[in-house]
């Protein structure tokens, strides 16, 4: 009689990965370097007399400007 492996062998379900401890480790690293990244980015995004709605007017108006 034939063995149903349509859904895959029985024998081969859901085993414990060896690594999975070691690939949740690195995997919480990579996120905090992210974080620690993205939050140099914006302690450095804040410089004193810069607005990002006034450059990002000012380069819209110009390219609106280089349309017409």
């Amino acid at each position: 009689m034939k063995r149903d492996t349509s859904k895959g062998d029985p024998r081969d379900r859901e085993k414990p990965h060896k690594d999975a401890g070691f690939e949740e480790t690195m995997r919480r690293k990579q996120m905090r370097e992210a974080s620690e990244s993205t939050d140099r980015l914006r302690e450095s995004s804040k410089t004193t007399g810069w607005n990002g709605a006034r450059e990002i007017r000012k380069w819209r108006d110009r390219d609106q400007r280089s349309k017409s």
